[in-house]
């Protein structure tokens, strides 16, 4: 698919939707050329060749469970909620192929074991999508819920509306990748 295809509102608004009413926190699409600078074999292009978008899901984590770390309590919220984005990319995925597109899910623990890193970058797609910005210790701070949320991508081939990186202040960000 060329890059001159027309992009499909509709369908963007169908994937932010089926986010939210699933249970999902933020919502945003990234352009698969900002996460070009990846190592070869760890950008998008490279798992789904003529991609177009990548749909980028956030979950919270429940503050108060975070401030029990370490505890069996925080192992398994974290555990669940990679359950939870592998339920929603899987929904969301599979909604795209039943429209015709091609798309890849990548999950929160989706993972070279070779080189010790994600298939994509799951933190630079989410600020290329607009979710946050880096912090310290290249955690992504969303102005939602600061450091707290765990990630899922989609790569697909459907003409989506592409988000803009956010700038770098908070205070100019808009409820755009939030649930209103």
């Amino acid at each position: 698919m060329g890059k001159d295809v027309e992009i499909d509102l509709e369908l963007t608004r169908q994937n932010r939707q089926l986010t939210f009413e699933s249970g999902g926190d933020l919502f945003g699409v990234a352009d698969p050329d900002l996460l070009i600078g990846a190592p070869p074999g760890f950008r998008p292009q490279d798992i789904l060749p003529g991609c177009r978008a990548v749909i980028v899901v956030g979950k919270r984590l429940s503050d108060a469970t975070v401030e029990t770390t370490p505890s069996r309590m925080f192992d398994t919220m974290y555990f669940a909620v990679n359950s939870f984005l592998d339920q929603l990319i899987l929904k969301i995925t599979d909604f795209l192929v039943r429209k015709n597109f091609r798309a890849v899910a990548i999950g929160p623990h989706s993972l070279d074991n070779n080189r010790f890193m994600g298939d994509i970058s799951q933190k630079h797609a989410a600020v290329a999508a607009g979710l946050g910005r880096f912090g310290l210790q290249s955690l992504v701070l969303t102005p939602q819920f600061g450091p707290r949320q765990r990630w899922g991508a989609v790569i697909t081939d459907a003409p989506l509306q592409i988000d803009q990186p956010m700038r770098m202040d908070f205070a100019s960000r808009t409820n755009a990748g939030m649930l209103a």
